[in-house]
């Protein structure tokens, strides 16, 4: 990063070593320079939903996963953690219409397939009030 401080791929290395290192908000920082330095590849997108997620910030993981999927709208792995935020914050049905999506986009996926499973279920048996 010395030699070329705007490399994104090297920001996205430092994210994942920081994050290894259980540096969550540098890691997050880390994230956000990677995708400000490499808009068009989504994986920058991917580490700061997943590191948003890790942290709790399911709010903000919501935030960044929907601005990354603006930029990339096919990309399963975003919809797929988006579902699993919204479904974290109770909002079932926004949920389930990203996990739609990420199957429509990868359909032999069968984590996601699980997840799709488990949000119907909770779609027509609601726990709590």
């Amino acid at each position: 990063m010395q030699e070329d401080p705007k490399d994104d791929d090297a920001h996205r290395i430092l994210t994942v070593i920081l994050a290894r290192l259980g540096q969550s908000e540098p890691a997050i920082e880390e994230a956000r320079k990677a995708a400000a330095l490499g808009p068009e590849n989504p994986s920058a997108a991917r580490l700061i939903v997943t590191l948003l997620a890790r942290a709790g910030q399911d709010g903000e993981a919501i935030a960044a996963a929907r601005t990354g999927l603006a930029a990339f709208p096919y990309d399963a792995d975003l919809h797929y953690s988006l579902s699993q935020a919204l479904a974290r914050e109770g909002d079932w049905a926004a949920a389930a219409r990203q996990i739609n999506y990420a199957l429509l986009f990868r359909p032999d996926w069968t984590e996601a397939r699980l997840t799709r499973d488990q949000i119907i279920s909770h779609l027509k048996n609601p726990i709590g009030p």
